[in-house]
């Protein structure tokens, strides 16, 4: 059995992930200078669900064994088949940004293919240790990572410029609040918590994973898309494939420390493998 903290880590890290790729992007295309805002209230949104679900759920079942109970066979094929698209989408999504991104940056005369290979097999060899052994190191690297990631923060502050993220409800209210709400896929990789559900202790335990990893995932991606608002101005925040790549190049202390994007590199490949061995896992 997990536990509680360790579970709540690994379905953080794969919430985040997306948010140091290329969804701050997208968010910023959808809500322009408020896509902060559109965090906030996807965050919302996603908080309330989560509650509900653990209102609803009533034994320590995934939705494909669920699915069995509630109609027979042929349900939990058709669910089975369901649930097995969306793993294979968000997979999918992901195994072909980060060789992109991964070119982009590091190796520039190399072969998408080939960083593409090597991912897949680095990835399924995660998978093969288990979904426990990841989860710790998982946790363990997040525990390292945490105070990295406030003094990050901290130290982007002097190039915040309040002036970027006006006007205040960037591309209108509409933008936010109605083609906004297709921006609660950030948190749609919570479909792991339902199905590792069997590796949770107890009911009980797995309602608090659901409510804390929402709420801290929730607290990370407002305050990277905050933070990039806040440096860049609309529209050229729109132009940028790795918005985390882009701020982590600002940190800096005088001569003493720069190049802050190593770290970034080192920290964004761990994450994306551990997300990457997680989704084959399921």
């Amino acid at each position: 059995m997990l536990k509680k903290r360790e579970f709540s880590g690994l379905i953080v890290t794969v919430i985040i992930v997306k948010m140091l790729l290329s969804y701050p992007q997208y968010l910023i295309s959808v809500s322009g200078q408020a896509a902060w805002i559109n965090v906030i209230y996807v965050s919302a949104a996603a908080l309330m669900l989560a509650f509900f679900t653990n209102k609803i759920y009533r034994c320590k079942k995934n939705i494909i064994e669920l699915a069995f109970l509630c109609g027979g066979r042929r349900l939990r094929m058709a669910v089975g088949a369901l649930v097995f698209l969306i793993l294979l989408s968000s997979y999918a999504s992901i195994s072909r940004i980060f060789p992109e991104s991964v070119k982009l940056i590091l190796l520039q005369n190399g072969s998408e293919r080939e960083i593409s290979i090597l991912f897949t097999i680095c990835a399924v060899i995660g998978a093969w240790f288990g979904i426990r052994p990841l989860c710790r190191i998982n946790y363990m690297f997040l525990t390292a990572l945490s105070p990295v990631f406030v003094i990050s923060f901290l130290l982007l502050i002097p190039h915040f410029k309040a002036t970027n993220i006006f006007p205040i409800f960037g591309n209108g209210i509409k933008s936010i609040f109605l083609s906004g709400i297709n921006s609660l896929s950030l948190f749609s990789d919570v479909i792991l918590l339902n199905i590792f559900i069997e590796y949770g202790k107890t009911l009980e335990e797995v309602r608090a994973v659901n409510i804390r990893a929402t709420a801290i995932s929730a607290v990370i991606s407002t305050l990277i898309i905050l933070a990039y608002n806040l440096c860049y101005a609309y529209p050229f925040s729109a132009d940028f494939l790795l918005p985390a790549y882009r701020l982590a190049r600002m940190t800096e202390i005088s001569t003493f420390f720069s190049r802050a994007e190593a770290f970034f590199e080192f920290i964004w490949s761990i994450l994306v493998f551990v997300y990457a061995s997680a989704y084959i896992y399921a």
